[in-house]
C-alpha cells in the first residue's frame, strides 16, 4: 500500500482533481459552521470522513492561521496540515 505525506500541495491537487465530479458548493456550509464555532486563531480543525476535504478547505480559508485534519477511515495515518489557506 502507497503512503503518502498529505502535504498543502498535495490536497490541493487531490481537492481539484475531483471538484468536476462534486456537484455540492461547499462555501455556505462552511460560514455557517465558521460563525457557530466563532473560532480563534491558530485552532486545529479535525474533520472526520473528510472524503476529498472540500468542506475543511473552505473553513480553512475563513480561519487565521488553522491546522487542518483531514481524518479518513481509509487513510488514518494523514498529518496535520498546517497552512495559511489562500481564497
Amino acid at each position: 500500500m502507497v503512503e503518502y505525506e498529505w502535504n498543502r500541495e498535495l490536497c490541493r491537487k487531490y481537492a481539484e482533481g475531483l471538484r468536476p465530479a462534486v456537484k455540492f458548493d461547499h462555501r455556505p456550509l462552511a460560514r455557517k459552521i465558521f460563525r457557530y464555532l466563532d473560532p480563534q486563531p491558530n485552532q486545529t480543525v479535525v474533520d472526520i470522513a473528510t472524503g476529498p476535504g472540500y468542506l475543511l478547505l473552505e473553513l480553512g480559508k475563513l480561519m487565521q492561521a488553522p491546522t487542518l485534519m483531514p481524518k479518513c477511515w481509509k487513510s488514518p495515518k494523514r498529518k496535520p496540515l498546517n497552512t495559511a489557506i489562500e481564497s
